[in-house]
Protein backbone atom coordinates (compact mmCIF):
# COMPACT_ATOMS: atom_id res chain seq x y z
CA UNK A 1 0.00 0.00 0.00
CA UNK A 2 1.64 3.24 -1.06
CA UNK A 3 1.50 6.71 1.60
CA UNK A 4 -1.01 8.08 2.84
CA UNK A 5 -1.53 11.68 3.38
CA UNK A 6 -3.08 12.18 7.10
CA UNK A 7 -6.17 14.56 6.85
CA UNK A 8 -6.30 17.37 8.74
CA UNK A 9 -10.16 17.46 9.03
CA UNK A 10 -12.92 14.85 8.56
CA UNK A 11 -14.18 13.80 4.87
CA UNK A 12 -17.63 15.94 5.99
CA UNK A 13 -15.60 18.90 6.50
CA UNK A 14 -14.29 18.35 3.05
CA UNK A 15 -17.15 17.69 1.50
CA UNK A 16 -18.84 20.78 2.49
CA UNK A 17 -16.32 23.48 1.91
CA UNK A 18 -15.48 21.90 -1.17
CA UNK A 19 -18.41 20.43 -3.19
CA UNK A 20 -20.93 21.31 -4.85
CA UNK A 21 -23.93 19.36 -6.11
CA UNK A 22 -26.57 19.77 -8.28
CA UNK A 23 -29.66 17.78 -8.88
CA UNK A 24 -32.64 17.37 -11.47
CA UNK A 25 -35.94 17.39 -10.50
CA UNK A 26 -36.24 13.49 -10.75
CA UNK A 27 -33.25 12.97 -7.93
CA UNK A 28 -35.83 12.91 -5.25
CA UNK A 29 -32.45 11.80 -2.79
CA UNK A 30 -31.33 15.44 -2.49
CA UNK A 31 -33.60 16.70 0.02
CA UNK A 32 -32.54 14.42 2.41
CA UNK A 33 -28.83 14.63 1.56
CA UNK A 34 -29.48 18.60 2.03
CA UNK A 35 -30.69 17.37 5.25
CA UNK A 36 -27.57 15.37 6.47
CA UNK A 37 -24.92 17.61 4.72
CA UNK A 38 -26.07 21.35 4.58
CA UNK A 39 -28.35 22.50 2.01
CA UNK A 40 -25.82 25.52 1.53
CA UNK A 41 -24.39 23.30 -0.70
CA UNK A 42 -26.97 21.51 -3.37
CA UNK A 43 -28.74 23.37 -6.06
CA UNK A 44 -31.15 22.77 -8.79
CA UNK A 45 -29.23 22.85 -12.40
CA UNK A 46 -30.42 21.82 -15.59
CA UNK A 47 -30.30 22.37 -19.19
CA UNK A 48 -33.87 22.16 -19.89
CA UNK A 49 -35.03 21.43 -22.64
CA UNK A 50 -33.42 18.42 -23.08
CA UNK A 51 -34.73 14.92 -24.85
CA UNK A 52 -34.91 13.15 -22.21
CA UNK A 53 -36.70 15.63 -19.69
CA UNK A 54 -40.63 15.25 -19.96
CA UNK A 55 -43.21 18.17 -20.36
CA UNK A 56 -44.20 17.67 -16.43
CA UNK A 57 -40.42 19.18 -15.53
CA UNK A 58 -41.80 22.16 -13.88
CA UNK A 59 -44.18 20.54 -12.15
CA UNK A 60 -41.73 17.71 -11.00
CA UNK A 61 -39.03 20.50 -9.84
CA UNK A 62 -41.96 21.76 -8.22
CA UNK A 63 -42.54 18.75 -6.78
CA UNK A 64 -39.07 18.12 -5.26
CA UNK A 65 -38.48 21.71 -3.87
CA UNK A 66 -41.56 21.24 -2.04
CA UNK A 67 -39.39 18.31 -0.37
CA UNK A 68 -37.51 20.80 0.83
CA UNK A 69 -38.17 22.31 4.77
CA UNK A 70 -39.85 25.85 3.83
CA UNK A 71 -37.07 28.03 4.93
CA UNK A 72 -34.19 26.02 2.30
CA UNK A 73 -36.15 26.26 -0.87
CA UNK A 74 -34.94 29.50 -2.26
CA UNK A 75 -31.65 28.68 -1.21
CA UNK A 76 -32.06 25.26 -3.42
CA UNK A 77 -33.51 26.25 -6.60
CA UNK A 78 -31.18 30.09 -6.53
CA UNK A 79 -29.75 31.57 -3.64
CA UNK A 80 -26.73 28.68 -3.49
CA UNK A 81 -25.97 29.41 -7.48
CA UNK A 82 -25.38 32.82 -6.81
CA UNK A 83 -23.23 32.23 -4.03
CA UNK A 84 -21.07 29.69 -6.33
CA UNK A 85 -21.02 31.67 -8.73
CA UNK A 86 -20.42 34.93 -6.67
CA UNK A 87 -23.41 36.58 -8.62
CA UNK A 88 -24.78 39.61 -6.76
Amino acid sequence: MGNRVPLQHKPSDYFRERIWISADPDERMVPALAERYGVSRFLWASDFPHADHTPEYVGDLNELVAMFPEDQRRAFIGDNARALFKLG
